[in-house]
């Protein structure tokens, strides 16, 4: 690397770290490099059909939203999505909004964990 700090942007826009070396990314964020339901359009919905790629998308209700972060799920619900960076968003890092969401519920991470086609890459950095 040819300067000895970098500067990342995150979703704030006044919002940035300066890295100095020998730190890498991961040092400093957890990275997730892949994830895979199996079943798209079973598990993943859209906010609306506006959005680039939605065509076969069920369209998501607000109530079924929520911020969940833990790799057990959302407690004490029945269905429950979480926000989700697709890669046919038409932004994949920075969005105004969030397009896509994947379903978090406990009952579906314990589905998850037993399906052979669901996978999460690099999951021990999470």
């Amino acid at each position: 690397m040819a300067n000895e700090q970098s500067r990342m942007i995150l979703a704030e826009p006044k919002t940035s770290v300066i890295i100095k070396k020998p730190h890498k990314l991961g040092d400093i964020v957890n990275v997730v490099d892949s994830f895979y339901t199996g079943d798209n359009q079973k598990f993943i919905k859209v906010l609306s059909k506006g959005v680039k790629g939605a065509k076969n998308y069920e369209v998501i209700k607000t109530d079924q939203i929520f911020r969940c972060t833990p790799l057990y799920g959302i407690s004490d619900i029945q269905e429950g999505y979480v926000p989700y960076i697709k890669s046919t968003s038409k932004r994949r890092y920075l969005r105004q909004n969030d397009e896509w969401f994947v379903r978090w519920d406990r009952d579906t991470i314990d589905f998850y964990n037993k399906n052979k086609k669901y996978h999460i890459l690099n999951r021990q950095r999470m």
